[in-house]
């Protein structure tokens, strides 16, 4: 069993039946769970697959590689402060139906709704 799919189940304290199944990877929509430093714990392959992050930065902390850029919906660049995650982790409360940008070296802006909630 790859260790990377047990690994987001455990940490979000799913019931041991869950464990193994690849919880996170059975969802359609990317999600990643970062702590409060912002790095990146938790990741399903939906996440790895829309946004091209390769496993191997996420598992270095990253939530995202080096030339990416956060939008805001005016598309200039967000402000690192006004990024949704750190928005819920100053208020606690969860957000949702936000949009950003992600600009990536070398490709398109890809436009996404995010939600975003404490754990």
């Amino acid at each position: 069993m790859d260790p990377s799919e047990t690994r987001a189940d455990l940490a979000l304290g799913l019931p041991e039946d869950l464990v193994g199944r690849g919880f996170l990877d059975l969802l359609d929509d990317p999600v990643v769970v970062q702590d409060d430093r912002g790095l990146a714990v938790v990741w399903n392959k939906a996440f790895e697959a829309c946004f091209g992050a390769p496993a191997k930065i996420l598992e270095q902390g990253a939530w995202r590689p080096p030339g990416w850029t956060l939008l805001h919906e005016s598309g200039g660049a967000l402000a690192e402060n006004d990024w949704p995650v750190r928005v819920t982790f100053r208020s606690e409360a969860p957000l949702r139906g936000v949009e950003v940008g992600v600009r990536r070296d070398g490709a398109s802006d890809r436009w996404f709704s995010v939600a975003t909630r404490l754990i």
